[in-house]
Formats: structure tokens, sequence, C-alpha cells
């Protein structure tokens, strides 16, 4: 029997969308079914808006900072009030409306309303039933309220409610050390609030190279932010106005008070009203089970993104259902791999990443490593644009293949994407010597001069001129001058 459609996609995320963008070009007919708003959680709730909210935090501080760069100082109103108005704005001009009508334009079907499985062939939605050979699962996830005594009695904001205040608050407690709660902390300490982050574990940011988030936590407190990390009992006390949280660690006690709590410590995957176990699909708490495929339990039943995994990113949500619609369709079968994955904090600076940590690679290659650090201070662009704070770590074999890097610093989520290519092609860091970069831009201040540098090791490792070195001394005095000049 001839099914209604070829794909029927549940959620409108990045996840979703890319594949069925895919399977579109395929040939296919394709569907997608939306609860809520088109384009999902990431656009409207959550990666979009807060990264309006941090521009608008980048604003205010550069407009702080004019004096820096020889203007005179004045009156300058920071008036905030208007700042959550304007996340709306920006997102709601800018979101999926054009996107929903070119996407039915081209012949996917679009659908709103909860839908739920009747078996693994079928789907409800609305008092009707779909039938489909594919269904992907891309709904995403919800924030959780976290376990905190007493968190009941206080109302509590998260990356969905916390842009429907009618007014910028003048203090806030944030729950949740990972990147929501570190960007959210920074974008709110630029507007001028009163912030305390609040995390039970020891450091914030426990996925990202040690070394370069103590420096983040510097710059972090520098700027007036209180963290409370490695708190042992967190409960909430008062009657709300305004909100006290107790915190404990183990070398501290204190009652923060704040005009708001904000969680981002959890999220959990989006699966209500699905009705899975009438599909035969296996999930837990933790999410959807998958293969490497993002193949379900129920064979012709995929799932992709925040649904499945811990690994919230929305590259990761897009890159698997790219890899759902080829394993749905495509012979040649593919697989998600989290290495093939760049992180980045929007933090002040940002902080991003490809590979792994100094401690990882260490646990992988031992000694057979080659550490590169360079400092912003040194970068001309920053001294120019005054951005010098933060550095970059870039960790090969001493044969020269990239294992990690790390930066901390204006650009660095721009500049990681570099790395990131050159990560994956298989060529040697080194190879950035040859290459010509703009100058003066962060990318020449940081990328090549970690090849040149890279270059200069392999240059003095080579067996023939190791020979040299040993018969012409002076030679060797020459390479070490040349590395310490570009450091």
């Amino acid at each position: 029997m001839k099914k209604d459609f070829d794909l029927i996609i549940i959620g409108s995320g990045l996840g979703g969308l890319s594949a069925a963008i895919m399977v579109l070009g395929l040939g296919k007919k394709v569907a997608i079914i939306e609860s809520g708003l088109f384009g999902g959680k990431c656009t409207w709730n959550n990666c979009l808006p807060l990264k309006a909210l941090i521009r608008a935090g980048h604003a205010i501080k550069e407009a702080r900072n004019l004096g820096n760069f020889g203007f005179s100082s004045g009156v300058f109103d920071s008036n905030s009030h208007g700042v959550f108005a304007h996340v709306k704005a920006a997102i709601a001009s800018r979101a999926a409306g054009n996107l929903l009508s070119d996407l039915e334009a081209v012949g996917i079907t679009v659908m709103f309303g909860q839908p739920h499985f009747t078996d693994e062939n079928y789907i409800e939605l609305n008092g009707k039933s779909y039938s489909s050979r594919f269904f992907l699962i891309a709904t995403g996830s919800t924030p959780v309220k976290p376990v905190v005594e007493g968190i009941e009695s206080v109302p509590v904001l998260t990356c969905e409610t916390i842009y429907d205040l009618d007014h910028m608050p003048k203090s806030i407690i944030i729950l949740g050390g990972g990147p929501d709660g570190v960007e959210f902390a920074q974008a709110f300490r630029n507007i001028g609030l009163e912030v305390s982050l609040v995390d039970i574990a020891s450091s914030i940011l426990n996925r990202e190279d040690n070394e370069l988030t103590s420096s983040l936590v510097a710059i972090m407190k520098a700027s007036g932010i209180r963290l409370y990390t490695g708190c042992r009992t967190i409960k909430v006390v008062g009657k709300g106005k305004p909100i006290e949280l107790s915190v404990t660690g183990s070398d501290f006690h204190e009652v923060i008070q704040a005009e708001v709590l904000l969680t981002t410590a959890g999220r959990a995957p989006a699966v209500g009203g699905l009705q899975l176990e009438n599909a035969g699909v296996k999930y837990s708490k933790k999410g959807i089970q998958t293969d490497a495929h993002q193949k379900t339990s129920t064979p012709n039943i995929y799932a992709c993104g925040d649904v499945t995994t811990p690994l919230q990113l929305a590259m990761v949500a897009e890159q698997q259902g790219l890899i759902a619609a080829n394993n749905m369709f495509i012979p040649l079968k593919k697989c998600f791999r989290s290495e093939n994955i760049v992180s980045v904090v929007f933090s002040d600076p940002p902080l991003a990443h490809t590979g792994l940590t100094e401690i990882e690679a260490i646990k992988r290659y031992g000694s057979n490593l080659r550490i590169y650090r360079y400092d912003y201070r040194s970068v001309r662009r920053a001294g120019i644009d005054g951005g010098e704070e933060g550095s970059a770590k870039v960790i090969t074999t001493t044969g020269g293949k990239l294992v990690g890097a790390h930066i901390l610093g204006v650009g660095a989520d721009e500049i990681i994407q570099q790395f990131h290519l050159m990560r994956h092609s298989g060529k040697t860091i080194a190879g950035l010597h040859d290459v010509g970069f703009a100058f003066p831009t962060y990318s020449e201040g940081i990328v090549k001069r970690i090849g040149d540098l890279a270059y200069l090791d392999s240059v003095s490792s080579n067996s023939f001129v190791k020979l040299g070195l040993k018969l012409l001394p002076g030679y060797k005095n020459n390479l070490e001058r040349a590395r310490r000049a570009l450091l």
C-alpha cells in the first residue's frame, strides 16, 4: 500500500529542516510537523535570542568604553528596559516565516499540532492519520527545573521565559555553569545587572580546556560577576522578594539575594505526547535510543538532536539530521562522530575548541606532543581593537598532526573553524607557514603565527637539519631567535 509520505519529520528545528531539504533534493515526498513555533526552540527560545541578548550587552559595553578610542566622555543613558523587546523583535524579523513559505513553495508539506504514533507506520495529527515510509523525530529538549530545596516557593525563569519579563531586573541569580549560564551571566553583567552564577560542579564549562577556562573565570570575576562553584548544598530561603539562595561549599557559606532566578541547569528530551510505545521506540529519561546511524529500535524510525543525546548543540542536531536522511535513502551509510563537531561558548571573549583538550591528548599520545601557546597581547589587530584579553593553545603530535585547538579571545568563534578544517584535512599545521593571510587580522595573528612556530619546529627536527646544527651550532641559535621573535 502506498504511503502518504516518504518521510514525516516531527520538529522543525535545525535537525529536522536539514533532513527535510536533503530528502526533498532526492525527489522524495516530505512533511514536517511542528507542535510549537516553526523553526524550533533554538530559533525562538534559546540559541538565537541569547545571541541577540549578548550583542545588546556588547553594544552597551562598547558605548561605555568610547573614551578608550579618543571620544570625549559624556552622559550615557544605559536604560535597558527595551532590551527584551529588541531581542523578540530581532528574532521575529529574521526567524522562520520566510523559510516556512519557501519550504511550502518547493513542495514540503508543513502541518501544526501535537502528533502521536499509532504504530510504526502511522501517526495521528489533529484527528487525522498519516502514513510514511520513514519518520524522523527531531523534537529537541525542554528546560527542567533543578532539584533545589525550596525552589517551588519562588518563580523560576528559563531560557524560554526570561524574555517575557516586562522590565530589566537589577540583579539576577543564574543556576548552571554550562555554556548558556556563562553566556547569560556575561550578557546581563555587560547590560549592568548584579550577577551571581551558581553551580555544583567544581568549575564552570567542564568540557573546555582547564587553562583557558581559568582565564575566562578571572575575566568574569574582574567584571564583577560573583561565581559560586563546587556548591555542596543549594537551597532557596525566604519568601521570594527578593529571592534568597543559600549556597554552601567546602570553604564558603553565603546567602545570595537577587530580584530574579534563572535556571540553565539541564534540559530533558521532548518526547511527551508522542506515544513512542505504540511504535516500539525505546527511550529513557536520557532520550531516545539510537544506533550510530541515528536509527531507533524501530527500523523505519530515526531520531536526531537533543531528543537523543546529552551533547545538546545545534550543529549536532544538524549533522545527525543529515546522517539520518542519508541512511534512510542512500545505500552508503554514514555515522555520527562527535570528533567532527567544533565547540563555541559565546562568552566575552568567546571560548572555542576543536579536538582534544591537553589532558585528553596526554592520555592518548603520552609525551609525543607539542603544545603551542600564543597570547593575544602579541596579536597586532588585538592591540588596535583593544581586545588583548585571551590566548590560544594548539596541540599537535611531534609529527605535526593537529589533535586539538583551543582559543579564548576576540574572534575565537570564527578563527576556530580554520583549525577545525585543518584537523580534518589530515595536513600538518606547519603547512600554514606557506599560506598568506590578510594583515592585520586575528587569523594572521593567531593561525599564521602558530603555523610559523610549527614550521620552525619541523625544520629543527629534520634529521639532516639536526646533523647540520651539530656541525654549525650557530644556526641553532638563529632558529631559537626566530622562534622567540614570533612569540
